[in-house]
């Protein structure tokens, strides 16, 4: 279902995780002047941003694998990646959907995010930083 849905709206990017997942990776929690907890949220926010991130399931579009190096995904360290009809590639990080609460969880996706270019992704742990991204992606937002 999901990737037929990302077929369908012709996604340049799509995921799907658990929510605490996506939560960890794009949500940051500061106090407020007047001492109360809130959440800032930076996940497609602005192109700017990069792509969110890597997660359980991701289906990155035909110009994103492009732009990134079509090559790259032939040795791309994942459980699951497949070639799909548009020239998009499903990429499965690993075989468990709660794959991120163990103790090597956030380490495949970080050397996923690596080998395909880290200044390429958002970062929860650097939200201001501007990340690499195609133009394409700018000429769109215009």
């Amino acid at each position: 279902f999901f990737i037929d849905l990302s077929q369908i709206s012709k996604a340049d990017f799509g995921f799907m995780s658990m929510e605490e997942d996506a939560e960890r990776k794009n949500h940051w929690v500061t106090l407020s002047e007047d001492g109360q907890w809130r959440r800032r949220v930076f996940k497609g926010v602005d192109i700017e941003s990069g792509l969110p991130g890597i997660y359980f399931a991701n289906v990155i579009g035909k110009d994103y694998v492009d732009w990134l190096g079509r090559d790259k995904f032939r040795t791309l360290p994942c459980h699951t990646q497949r070639d799909l009809d548009d020239g998009s590639i499903f990429v499965q990080t690993a075989g468990d959907l709660d794959y991120y609460l163990q103790p090597d969880g956030s380490a495949k996706d970080r050397a996923i995010i690596q080998h395909l270019g880290k200044d390429a992704f958002f970062d929860i742990l650097q939200p201001e930083r501007k990340a690499r991204v195609p133009d394409f992606a700018v000429r769109a937002k215009e």
